[in-house]
């Protein structure tokens, strides 16, 4: 087991020579912000390679500027962007959006992110989301030394593969923070591993703030873990109960059979002819649902996809098409896609409503007048009224297209609403002429790489 992990750390830690670069790009923006500052405005380097559990090639600084208490906020906001731009000028750079806005810049091949914020000494003067950075950053630096960062990086690493890195709502899994914290009070991957393959409804208060009685009365979630720099914050409140089963099984399976395959994938040939071949050999209809990405941030986007997708499948179960699954995607810039898969995707023309039973007077009555025209009936089976009515729509893709022209009446969301009356529909094999065939392929082969090691 040693070995395998000094393996793979081998591979994941920054060379001496790629921390100097990144540091040095830093530098200078750190030197141009100070040259535009005031005084009183400080720059602080946070996030992971400030921590010392940054893994290779990520290539990114996180910057704040940290403006005295009492500073307005819309001030913090429009001085700090101000100054950010000069600083990075003429690097390319565009506006993200946390609680407030960013600037996001790529200098020499190093995305620099700035961040104006408030300077904070303790967790009550919070005045936003980001002010705790630099808190987070003084207790890890306190807490782990340079074998415990190592440690952090290949739980980020074993938390990449499996696909569940990142609090994004895109991934709805574990931030850089708390794989820090996991590793501050368990001591090392290994044990991590050990603890989490038993987990149910896992607590963890490194610094004892509260009992578990207080922790589950104050938080829902399938994962608790309390921030020991604000006691009133749960750290893996974006773990979705999927990322958490995911990492569940797959410490079990790597405590069974470790392998380097936990930490790299492995290079896969893609085949359009076979993801053809294995589409057709299902024998369901394939339906893609393709339209612009709206221009908001991915933590707008995501939720309004994911809420869209499923509105769009619980709208044609409700017509009795029969769903065997759907998922959904974006490149967060250009488009997002739908897809759909159908199991019964043509309906007769025809429909059987049941009534209720005929001892329920009110009711019947209220039944045969909405059915009074129906195609025949209102009659008798067993102890119910039924009637036979005629269907509005008997094909998916008709009211899939209705739906793309009148959005707002299937309930999705603002944004999608917008772009999605812009869409198009492709079915079966003209999916794959489009360039998201890997989406495509995911979708086909949903099965964890690790599953079989749980036999």
């Amino acid at each position: 087991m040693e070995k395998l992990l000094s393996e793979v750390l081998e591979r994941i830690k920054p060379t001496p020579e790629e921390k100097e670069w990144e540091m040095s790009i830093a530098e200078w923006v750190k030197s141009r912000l100070r040259r535009v500052m005031p005084k009183n405005v400080e720059i602080e380097i946070v996030g992971s390679i400030a921590k010392n559990t940054d893994l290779r090639n990520d290539r990114d600084v996180d910057m704040f500027m940290l403006f005295p208490k009492g500073t307005a906020k819309s001030e913090l906001v429009t001085k700090g962007l101000a100054y950010a731009k000069k600083a990075v000028s003429p690097h390319p750079w565009q506006i993200g959006y946390a609680e407030h806005p960013y600037l996001k810049a790529e200098v020499e091949g190093c995305t620099i992110e700035l961040v104006p914020s408030f300077r904070i000494t303790n967790i009550n003067e919070r005045a936003s989301a980001v002010d705790r950075s630099p808190l987070h950053k003084k207790y890890i630096l306190s807490k782990l030394d340079e074998k415990k960062c190592d440690e952090v990086r290949l739980l980020k690493q074993f938390l990449k593969r499996l696909g569940v890195y990142g609090a994004e709502l895109r991934v709805e899994g574990f931030s850089g923070y708390l794989g820090e914290l996991f590793i501050v009070h368990y001591g090392s991957l290994i044990e991590l591993l050990k603890h989490s393959s038993n987990w149910s409804r896992p607590v963890i208060d490194i610094e004892g703030y509260h009992s578990e009685k207080e922790i589950r009365e104050k938080f829902n979630a399938p994962l608790i873990v309390i921030d020991p720099v604000d006691k009133n914050r749960n750290v893996a409140a974006a773990v979705s109960p999927v990322s958490l089963s995911k990492f569940i099984l797959a410490s079990r399976a790597f405590l069974r059979k470790p392998s380097k395959g936990f930490f790299f994938s492995e290079d896969k040939e893609f085949s359009k002819k076979e993801l053809s071949e294995k589409m057709m050999s299902r024998g369901t209809k394939f339906v893609a649902l393709v339209f612009p990405a709206p221009k908001v941030v991915p933590d707008i986007l995501w939720p309004q996809l994911r809420k869209a997708a499923g509105s769009i499948a619980k709208h044609l179960e409700l017509s009795e098409f029969k769903l065997f699954g759907y998922d959904f995607w974006s490149d967060e810039n250009k488009r997002c896609v739908v897809l759909l898969e159908l199991s019964t995707y043509q309906l007769p023309a025809i429909r059987k409503a049941i009534g209720p039973a005929v001892t329920y007077e009110k009711d019947v009555g209220s039944f045969i007048r909405k059915h009074r025209n129906a195609v025949e009936g209102p009659r008798i089976e067993g102890d119910k009224v039924v009637a036979v009515e005629r269907r509005d729509i008997t094909d998916a893709i008709v009211l899939i297209k209705k739906i793309i022209k009148n959005p707002g009446s299937y309930a999705i969301p603002s944004h999608i609403s917008k772009t999605i009356k812009k869409g198009y529909v492709l079915v079966d094999e003209d999916i794959l002429k489009e360039s998201f065939n890997e989406f495509v392929d995911s979708y086909l082969t949903k099965r964890e790489f690790f599953i079989n090691d749980l036999i």
